[in-house]
């Protein structure tokens, strides 16, 4: 069963896909098996692992419930990725009203998890379902930011959201570390 890794802040421009690539890449060649889920609709991560050409994203994974299986990209000396795009947004407005809209992600997961060592999810800047996804699926949180006002008021905001899954939905949640 991998260990489940979240990169995540409600503030952009912290460097969350910057780590999520180099702790992915850094773990796949100490040869560790690492999968990278890019979980932003801006698919920085998906560019970089050079994936975007990809028919199907994560999008299709937790919306129209695709297996990840399908749609996981291979044979990047980085590791393997679950490729996003900026259809990733429509979860959003499809995730409102759905029934567990908070565990799509995890329910995603479940079913390839046993073949990595360790998944690194890459989220977006802003908070909300789709962070709350990320904060049900994953063990821990690594949390990047700036040493700046703005950034310490985000962070606030975002440990009060930790705190509000580890209750409601993710009770073994850990916070890894804060990325300065």
């Amino acid at each position: 069963m991998a260990i489940k890794i979240g990169i995540v802040n409600q503030k952009g421009g912290v460097g969350k896909t910057t780590t999520a690539i180099c702790l992915t890449d850094a773990l796949t060649q100490i040869g560790y098996k690492t999968l990278l889920i890019d979980f932003d609709p801006q698919a920085n991560s998906t560019s970089v692992f050079q994936a975007s050409d990809c028919d199907k994203n994560i999008y299709d994974g937790i919306s129209k419930k695709i297996s990840l299986n399908d749609i996981i990209y291979t044979g990047n000396d980085m590791g393997d990725i679950v490729p996003s795009g900026g259809i990733l947004k429509n979860a959003v407005v499809e995730l409102v009203n759905a029934k567990a809209r908070e565990t799509k992600l995890r329910n995603a997961i479940n079913e390839i998890e046993h073949d990595y060592d360790v998944i690194v999810v890459d989220s977006g800047p802003s908070a909300g379902v789709m962070m709350d996804n990320v904060l049900t699926a994953v063990d821990g949180v690594i949390i990047p930011m700036e040493p700046e006002t703005f950034s310490i008021d985000g962070l606030a905001s975002l440990l009060s959201d930790i705190n509000e899954i580890k209750e409601d939905l993710n009770p073994n949640l850990k916070i890894y570390g804060v990325l300065l």
